[in-house]
């Protein structure tokens, strides 16, 4: 039998996810994205089991398939903002007039690459600019 305080955890993880599965604007999306994290994180503790890596970044296949859709999302000025604060070397990225798929897939790329920072360091500043706007 579960404990009354997992099953808490258990019903707000299913109402986030309910939520982040609707939501179109991307700020509250990410948000809701941290927030079901979370809620893995804490329900893992209570059964006793510990999380795996994966999924507690954005490396893991369904949080990297979220970063992307957000990452798409974002307004031109807003990934601008993001390539800047990443300082991403000239000729990685296509130009704004690129659709943005494809300057989402560059950055990503770039991201993982030797070079690259990473898609955790992209996620925290992702989070920064829309926390900021």
């Amino acid at each position: 039998m579960n404990s009354p305080a997992l099953e808490i955890w258990q019903k707000k993880l299913d109402f986030l996810q309910q939520q982040e599965a609707i939501t179109a604007d991307p700020s509250i999306k990410f948000q809701l994205i941290q927030e079901i994290q979370e809620c893995k994180r804490k329900i893992a503790e209570l059964q006793g089991t510990r999380q795996p890596t994966q999924t507690a970044n954005p490396s893991g296949a369904i949080d990297r398939l979220k970063l992307r859709r957000t990452l798409q999302s974002l307004t031109v000025a807003d990934f601008s903002d993001l390539i800047y604060a990443l300082n991403v070397p000239a000729g990685f990225i296509p130009p704004p007039q690129a659709a943005q798929a494809s300057r989402v897939d560059a950055l990503l790329t770039w991201a993982q690459s030797p070079t690259g920072r990473g898609l955790e360091e992209i996620q925290n500043i992702l989070t920064e600019i829309i926390e900021n706007r």
